[in-house]
């Protein structure tokens, strides 16, 4: 809990000044007063005579003054008391103390000092330690000779800045000093969200006012959730029920209780609860934008427990106070956990503009869980109106791979991958990547890199700054398995200003794509990949190969509703420039009958009645059929403007199967859409979505794919989309 007060406290006082009046030993008057604890003297040291000083407030017959119980009312300015110094030596805190400077007498006192292997300590001290974890990088700013900051430093900083000798050194006991949450933002480690800055002049209730000043905002949602009614925490799902047959009986009952732990039954009662490939224990994952943030922009990490409650440590880098920072939370089975800090923190920004493979800070973020979770990114930026909602699948999908078309976009750059890693323990292993940048099939460029896997080491990542009007794609091979976030902050559905309709606006998106996979030279399959979408939030769809080593065309059969009812056949191009647009399709339906698979991914938006035009866009994930979940698969949602798109093959509302926080779709107004491709039926279901936070979805024993998708979210051109989970056909990856 050290690193959030204590950033309250520098930035309110370095960058506020006119917050806090005239330092210790520093000239003051009627009008210049000094800083809050402080008094103006007006009997200083006998070489200020004639001179009125700040010095420490005192009370009557307060023992801290050089003479017992000399604690008066000053002439001068009514009201403030201090202690009399007129027969102390001169004020030796001025200009520098070496040591300590005793605000009550003004006199600079030195402390006899060891040295340990890394600490300063006060030899005449046993147990002085530092509380706040960035000592060393305050003292390097000066904080810790600062007299504004002794109480504090002396509380919390006490060894680094030698002021074990002092009473109450390194104790935290400084009020309204360093405190320790064990979160950013508004989210804290329990149900609880408390201010952490409660006395003093400091304090959240006395500085509420900047609440939602640009420049306080960070830190006051960091320290003060509850003042600034900041409070994210945790949001409780209405029922975590057992999966119920048709006839409305279970398998779940007491007497088999015991079969939740029993190794031979762990993976058979997973499924029935609903964990997906994409959910784990462990993820990387990062927050990039090629533009500059807002000082209101925000994001969140939101966890939900799969299995049962669990223990989860997030590990970033704070940008703005250069620090590393590790945040342990528990998190309850049946709600979720939002952590949430200013984006300007942790979202690595104003990154290169130049195509190619460049080198950048650490901006991973690494989350390990004791248990399954599932795990939701969201950047929100509401003053310039875009953002978006992504799943961060976990490191077990990691793959060497990547085969990645870019999404159409209204600017010619800004479209970039970050590579991201598994962090190793090895603090000298490194891996090769090779990247490979192509324009209309024709290669742009060429680069390799060896990245660095501990946490810390310099990252890379791919900008492209191609002809926007073109297909571009990029091609990432690594030695060892990684995982990349690809972001597009200009994505717009049409790239030709000309076809875009009533509307040409851009939207920030984000996806954390899966690698290619094997494909064992395409042999035939006896069970066939089927992806199937319509054009309701749809405008495009980007479409991968498996690996491909062997000479041999990739071919898929496309099926939909303004073509031949046999389908066509359609060349998967190797570097990823298929894809498929939806403008003219209602519905698509793409099989594929090799070993391996495709990856594909939907470029959606709100889409208007012309059929053209579409408000926000996002990326997701779309799962074929073989990549569908079964059971509870828990999602986060939120309270306006958003709904549930399911897929699924079997009619199942029709039985009462489908559950959406414990109840029938019965109470909600949804709308269901069946249509049948090559005589097999499909049916859609779009489910509006109003309460924020946890949400769960089950249909028995059928298969299913789900998305959330929301509208307007930051601003009238903003749309948010993600798929809630799905399996990974290829559990291991190239």
């Amino acid at each position: 809990m050290v690193s959030c007060k204590l950033v309250l406290v520098v930035v309110l006082c370095v960058g506020f000044e006119s917050v806090f009046g005239v330092g210790v030993g520093e000239v003051c008057s009627a009008t210049d007063t000094c800083d809050a604890g402080l008094a103006c003297n007006e009997k200083p040291p006998t070489a200020s005579s004639g001179t009125l000083i700040c010095s420490k407030a005192c009370v009557t017959g307060d023992t801290t003054c050089p003479v017992a119980n000399v604690c008066t009312d000053s002439t001068t300015i009514p009201g403030q008391f201090t202690c009399d110094l007129s027969s102390e030596a001169a004020n030796t805190c001025d200009p520098a103390c070496a040591g300590t400077c005793n605000e009550a007498t003004l006199q600079c006192e030195l402390t006899t000092i060891g040295s340990t292997d890394s600490t300063t300590v006060a030899t005449t001290v046993g147990t002085c330690t530092d509380i706040a974890p960035n000592c060393e990088a305050l003292n390097a700013q000066g904080l810790c000779t600062d007299a504004k900051y002794q109480a504090l430093m002396s509380s919390d900083c006490a060894a680094t800045c030698s002021f074990c000798a002092l009473a109450g050194a390194g104790t935290g006991a400084a009020g309204g000093g360093i405190g320790v949450p064990s979160t950013v933002g508004g989210g804290t480690s329990t149900t609880t969200c408390v201010d952490l800055v409660t006395g003093g002049p400091n304090s959240c209730t006395a500085l509420a006012a900047n609440c939602n000043v640009a420049a306080w905002y960070s830190v006051m949602t960091t320290n003060c959730p509850r003042t600034c009614q900041r409070c994210l925490t945790s949001n409780t799902g209405t029922v975590c029920a057992d999966t119920y047959k048709a006839n409305g009986t279970t398998d779940c009952v007491e007497s088999k209780k015991n079969l939740c732990t029993n190794p031979t039954y762990q993976t058979m009662y997973s499924n029935i609860n609903g964990l997906a490939d994409s959910d784990g224990k462990d993820f990387v994952f990062s927050f990039t934008n090629w533009n500059a943030v807002q000082s209101f922009s925000y994001i969140s990490v939101i966890v939900m427990p799969i299995l049962k409650d669990t223990t989860c440590k997030l590990q970033y880098h704070n940008i703005t106070m250069n620090v590393d920072v590790t945040s342990t939370f528990r998190v309850s089975q049946g709600s979720i956990f939002e952590f949430k800090a200013n984006a300007r923190e942790i979202m690595k920004t104003s990154i290169s503009h130049i195509t190619g493979l460049d080198s950048m800070d650490d901006c991973r973020l690494l989350l390990n869980c004791q248990d399954d979770v599932k795990v939701v990114g969201k950047y929100s930026d509401v003053q310039d109106g875009y953002g978006d909602l992504f799943l961060v699948p976990s490191t077990k999908n990691a793959g060497k791979k990547y085969v990645l078309g870019l999404p159409t976009t209204s600017q010619s750059d800004g479209n970039h991958v970050v590579i991201l890693p598994i962090p190793s323990k090895d603090k000298d292993e490194t891996i090769k990547v090779d990247v490979s940048l192509y324009e209309n099939d024709v290669l742009q460029k060429q680069a390799s890199a060896q990245i660095g896997t501990t946490f810390g080491a310099r990252q890379f990542f791919v900008m492209t700054d191609l002809n926007y009007k073109v297909n571009a794609t990029i091609v990432i091979v690594s030695s060892k398995p990684i995982m990349v976030s690809l972001v597009s902050p200009n994505a717009q559905n049409n790239n030709y200003d000309t076809n875009c309709a009533q509307n040409c606006h851009w939207d920030y998106t984000v996806v954390i794509p899966l690698p290619v996979i094997e494909n064992n030279c395409f042999r035939t399959s006896k069970i066939f990949d089927d992806y199937v979408i319509t054009n309701n939030f749809t405008t495009r769809l980007y479409v991968a190969p498996p690996l491909n080593n062997c000479n041999f065309k990739v071919l898929a059969q496309v099926v939909d509703d303004i073509g031949s009812p046999d389908g066509t056949s359609l060349e998967i191009s190797a570097l990823g420039f298929t894809n498929l647009t939806l403008s003219t399709r209602n519905q698509v339906e793409m099989t594929y009958h090799y070993t391996g698979g495709l990856r594909v991914y939907r470029q959606g938006g709100i889409i208007q009645t012309d059929g053209v035009t579409a408000f926000g866009t996002f990326l997701a994930y779309m799962p074929s059929y073989n990549e569908y979940v079964t059971g509870a698969t828990p999602f986060y949602s939120l309270n306006k403007g958003c709904v549930l798109e399911l897929y699924t093959k079997a009619d199942t509302d029709k039985n009462g199967l489908i559950v959406l926080d414990g109840v029938g779709l019965k109470p909600f107004r949804y709308t269901k859409t069946q249509f049948k491709i090559n005589d097999r039926k499909h049916f859609l279901y779009i489910i509006p979505l109003v309460i924020y936070g946890y949400h769960y979805v089950n249909l028995s024993n059928d298969a299913y794919t789900a998305y959330v998708v929301c509208k307007a979210v930051n601003g009238p051109f903003d749309a948010n989309g993600y798929n809630i989970g799905y399996n990974n056909k290829a559990f291991l990856p190239v």
